[in-house]
């Protein structure tokens, strides 16, 4: 097995990574060290616009669906999900208990039964 393809079944893991997903985002590419590097750089490049802007998140009213996998290793709930719902007031968050980090391929109905549900909860529906 590749290394990209190795990189993609622990993103993925538990569920199988999708046929045809490494030749869609061009794996080859996104395994190269320099672009790792520069995907990091941005991610922590994004951390001092998260400060400023996270203390403004109790004033926003919207409906919001937070989905997460159960089995996400690479991001776990309490990273990114429990804080953003805490902090959310009108937050509704999902942990789905058999999914990993890509929950919108493992189980893509729940994704879309979300947005149904905040589509609802926003008076759209």
């Amino acid at each position: 097995m590749s290394l990209g393809n190795r990189i993609m079944a622990g993103i993925f893991a538990p569920q199988p990574v999708p046929p045809g997903y490494a030749d869609y985002i061009g794996v080859g590419l996104a395994a190269r060290r320099g672009n790792y590097r520069a995907n990091a750089s941005q991610i922590n490049g994004l951390r001092a616009y998260l400060r400023v802007m996270a203390p403004q998140y109790p004033r926003l009213t919207m409906p919001v669906e937070v989905i997460h996998g159960g089995q996400d290793s690479i991001v776990p709930a309490d990273i990114h999900a429990l804080p953003l719902a805490e902090a959310l007031p009108n937050a509704a968050l999902t942990i789905l208990p058999d999914q990993g980090h890509m929950p919108q391929h493992g189980d893509p109905q729940a994704i879309i039964d979300a947005v149904d549900r905040a589509s609802v909860r926003a008076g759209l529906r």
